[in-house]
Parts: structure tokens; sequence; C-alpha cells
């Protein structure tokens, strides 16, 4: 690898930085991101927004899980109407 090609970490943590908005974090518990990708997408966020797990959901939270969903963005939503 070329030592000045970035590294997906790099190209990540990138990405993130130029981000002009809020940020908030959903992930599904059995979802297509693996535990080991949500602890690095974690550890690049750190105070930027909140990281949420919802549990018992896989690649369709609407469907798994909608009353938590519905529940976790109206409350996200909320929080950033008044900060």
């Amino acid at each position: 690898m070329d030592p000045e090609t970035p590294t997906e970490q790099e190209l990540l943590e990138d990405m993130m930085a130029q981000m002009p908005c809020r940020l908030g974090y959903l992930r599904s518990e059995a979802g297509l991101v693996p535990p080991a990708m949500a602890d690095q997408i974690r550890s690049i966020l750190q105070l930027r927004g909140p990281f949420i797990e919802l549990a018992q959901a896989g690649h369709h939270p609407m469907l798994d899980q909608p009353l938590p969903l519905v529940s976790t963005l109206r409350t996200l939503l909320e929080v950033w109407s008044i900060t």
C-alpha cells in the first residue's frame, strides 16, 4: 500500500469531520455494521453526537423495532430542537 494513500480510518475520520450538520448514529444490534466497525465509528464521533444501538433490530429497524425507532428519533429531534 502506498504510504500516502489514506487508510479507511483516516477517510472515515475526514468525512465525519467535514460534515457541517449535527450527527447522530443509530445502529441496529443485528444490522449490517459489525460491532468492531461500530466501535471504530463511536471512537471517531466521540462527543460530536449520540451513538444509539437499537436492541433486537436487524437491517430494517423500522420493521423490526418500529416503536423504539420512532421513540429514539423523536427524542433526538426534541433534544436538538432545544439546543
